[in-house]
């Protein structure tokens, strides 16, 4: 009589042991699903980075940096918070900016600098997560940004204040060389800042830029604005009435007396 055991359940491999250990240094979106790292890794950083890589990417000559998130708004560039996607996936298609959500802390500032070495001492490895933090570079310029970012839900953080947020995120970047050659986001920021390049475009950020830059200044542009309403509806009435009444009066004999009162120094129809 032969026993039959059941069998047994595969074992993790020591990636996703590692990646499981190190997951909440990078305090991925819930809902994100799980992603697994390249087996051939040479380095527990390695690991990490090649579990948040675009799953496809293109790579060309970028020689601009993306515009500031308050100019892509202002030109009128929606930005959205990616779901179900990998950190480095960040698309834009028909004026929609979606960003995978980031979360910032000290640990993280720390993890991103390790990186960011880590790419630039293996030069065969493509630079996509320095790309990445120039991408945020470029996008915030001051704690307002870092605002507008919070609201779309695209980055959160457990630094104090949106000033310092910005100051690490511009801080992270210093004296670090940029490759414009190898930008995986190349795409992205060409076609975000060729539409705030574009007539409407620049138009409707010198608007937004100057009447509504904040609540207190359009409500005060709308209140403007509905005063001149009110001015020309009691001007065309005015206008509207006077018309009627001359109609009513013979035009003509009103045309006349006016015509000759320098000469007679009175009415010559007798009109009035």
């Amino acid at each position: 009589m032969t026993s039959s055991s059941a069998p047994a359940e595969p074992q993790p491999s020591f990636q996703n042991l590692a990646l499981h250990f190190f997951n909440p240094l990078l305090q991925r979106d819930p809902g994100t699903p799980p992603t697994e790292g390249d087996s051939e890794a040479r380095h527990v950083l390695d690991l990490f980075r090649s579990s948040i890589l675009p799953v496809e990417a293109a790579r060309r000559k970028q020689p601009i940096m993306i515009r500031s998130i308050t100019e892509l708004k202002e030109a009128g560039i929606k930005v959205q918070k990616a779901k179900y996607s990998k950190l480095l996936d960040i698309t834009y298609e028909e004026k929609v900016l979606k960003i995978p959500p980031l979360y910032i802390d000290d640990y993280k500032c720390t993890l991103f600098r390790n990186m960011v070495a880590f790419e630039k001492c293996h030069r065969s490895c493509n630079p996509d997560f320095t790309t990445y933090l120039f991408f945020f570079d470029g996008l915030i310029n001051s704690s307002k940004d870092v605002g507008l970012l919070h609201y779309n839900e695209v980055l959160q953080h457990s630094l104090g204040s949106n000033r310092e947020v910005a100051k690490i995120v511009n801080k992270i970047c210093k004296e670090i060389d940029r490759d414009i050659d190898e930008s995986y986001l190349y795409s992205v920021v060409d076609d975000a800042n060729s539409f705030c390049g574009s007539f409407w475009a620049t138009r409707r950020a010198a608007l937004v830029r100057h009447y509504f830059s904040s609540w207190v200044v359009g409500i005060s542009t709308l209140g403007a604005l509905f005063a001149l309403y009110l001015t020309l509806i009691q001007t065309t009435t005015g206008v509207a009435g006077s018309l009627t009444q001359l109609k009513d009066n013979h035009f003509g004999s009103y045309l006349t007396d006016s015509l000759f009162l320098p000469l007679f120094g009175k009415p010559r129809s007798g009109s009035g």
